[in-house]
């Protein structure tokens, strides 16, 4: 088979799978399953929501795209991209519905201070002053 369309026919797969996540209620087996996820149905529901959103939307584009360029060489430059850009999107909606729980739940979650060590302590001290918005991220382990 020609790439064009293997790369079509996955993103069709994609589409449809992040349909049926839409559809589907909380289970053990099909979904972004992750402790935040499966313990509220709210957090489950939001977070699958934004899912189909971001990969519904994303598969659509990359068909688009697919049938401007004739080159393999774009093309496979275009698959590249679009599976990094996949992988980001799946780490967000694991912060995401992490910070839905965290938020929902704030007696539940146990933070532990990771900067009391002396070289992370410099190296938070130093990122902050590079990005303001650094000091504010929760750290979670």
């Amino acid at each position: 088979m020609e790439l064009k369309k293997i790369s079509i026919l996955i993103d069709l797969i994609i589409f449809l799978l992040f349909l049926l996540m839409l559809k589907v209620n909380m289970n053990p087996f099909l979904g972004i399953r992750i402790p935040a996820t499966l313990s509220d149905g709210d957090i489950w529901i939001k977070t699958h929501k934004k899912a189909a959103q971001f990969y519904c939307t994303g598969s659509v584009f990359h068909i688009v795209l697919l049938f401007l360029f004739n080159s393999t060489y774009l093309i496979k430059m275009l698959d590249v991209f679009f599976w990094l850009l996949f992988i980001f999107l799946l780490l967000y909606l694991i912060y995401y519905a992490n910070t839905l729980y965290e938020n929902k739940f704030p007696q539940k979650v146990k933070r532990k201070n990771i900067f009391k060590q002396p070289f992370l302590n410099k190296l938070f001290y130093h990122l902050s002053k590079l990005s303001p918005g650094f000091a504010r991220m929760p750290f979670w382990i």
